[in-house]
């Protein structure tokens, strides 16, 4: 029970403030990402870290979501449309 109710746990963060986060925090986070389960280990995304204001600003504007040039980082996750044999590690 305990399980179901930490996920019923939801925070929709609507300001970041100006503190960058830790390197060694975002390496967890996309070591935990690459460890997660898949449809038969092929994990058919990428993770991509974006750090750069300028982009960050530029992917904002694009998605109307204007806290995106203020974040520290950004995670995109990247989806293959199909998965090729080249493409399972």
């Amino acid at each position: 029970m305990e399980l179901i109710e930490s996920l019923k746990w939801r925070y929709a963060t609507k300001k970041f403030n100006t503190e960058k986060v830790n390197p060694d925090t975002i390496d967890q986070i996309i070591n935990a990402t690459n460890l997660s389960a898949s449809s038969t280990g092929l994990q058919p995304y990428r993770l991509i870290v974006v750090e750069n204001p300028e982009l960050k600003k530029e992917l904002g504007e694009g998605s109307f979501n204007t806290q995106i040039a203020n974040s520290s980082h950004l995670l995109v996750f990247a989806a293959f449309e199909k998965v090729a044999l080249e493409q399972i590690e």
